[in-house]
């Protein structure tokens, strides 16, 4: 993700919403960029008007009864921006509704707790499977989570690196659930959502997490890059084409410049003035 300074952000729903850190920019320069899109949750209606001062957020994608089923092989990854704000349990892929984040039957999950905590898991109808890492997400920034499972181990890396292991679940398989919603109750940002039907390898993840994928990739089989179709869905690249149904979540644009000779680990974003 950040392999190059960003510098822009444009939102590319009819609603404009400003953000308290989004800086002013002519929009003019925008064809010296190159694009790449991602989503912005937040607590506000698509008329800007705040949608509760408790932390609950209108904002998801919603994919469906058709989403992918994952078994006893998986990998889920995105990259993500917390504002480390709003509810204490927050979604990154997984559940539909905060009502099922301690069920038995909930499909494989990662939740964001307190901001910086990670929480994974799966059920498998009788019994849920998860854990809690602590203290994985630190400073205001992107950060690349992933999950694998091989049927023994259950891991979690954080930014392509192996940070924790569990293995309760060893020889335990999820429901027959599909990974219905993106984004359920998260404040912050989203992007390269993938899940795989096999469990991979660090060295792997690390070699494709600051890529964009093709779609076609062996075991891949949900891809989103947060691009979005004629009927405004979010589009799965993946074999499967299970389109996302996006609900009031901001799909942005960013913009980078190749300027940066190196990551530097910075991200510069602005908003594109009229």
């Amino acid at each position: 993700m950040i392999l190059k300074k960003l510098i822009i952000i444009l939102i590319l729903s009819s609603v404009t919403t400003v953000f308290a850190d989004d800086l002013i920019v002519d929009k003019n320069s925008r064809s010296q960029y190159q694009t790449d899109n991602f989503l912005r949750f937040d607590p506000f209606k698509w008329n800007n008007q705040i949608y509760s001062t408790t932390g609950w957020t209108p904002d998801s994608i919603d994919l469906s009864n058709k989403a992918v089923t994952l078994g006893s092989a998986f990998t889920q990854e995105a990259w993500i921006f917390p504002d480390q704000k709003g509810l204490r349990k927050q979604e990154i892929i997984g559940h539909p509704t905060l009502s099922n984040f301690d069920n038995n039957s909930s499909s494989p999950h990662i939740i964001l707790l307190d901001g910086t905590d990670i929480w994974y898991g799966f059920g498998d109808g009788s019994n849920l499977y998860n854990i809690i890492v602590k203290d994985v997400i630190s400073t205001p920034g992107w950060y690349h989570v992933a999950t694998t499972f091989d049927g023994s181990n259950y891991k979690l890396f954080v930014n392509g690196s192996e940070v924790y292991n569990y293995s309760v679940a060893a020889g335990i398989s999820p429901i027959n659930t599909p990974v219905k919603s993106i984004g359920t109750q998260f404040q912050g940002k989203i992007d390269e959502v993938r899940m795989w039907n096999v469990a991979r390898t660090e060295s792997e993840i690390k070699a494709d997490m600051d890529k964009r994928l093709t779609g076609t990739e062996s075991n891949l089989v949900a891809y989103y890059p947060m691009d979005v179709n004629g009927a405004y869905q979010l589009i799965d690249l993946s074999p499967n084409q299970n389109h996302g149904i996006i609900k009031n979540a901001n799909v942005m644009q960013r913009f980078s410049s190749n300027d940066c000779s190196q990551p530097d680990g910075r991200s510069e974003e602005r908003r594109v003035g009229k």
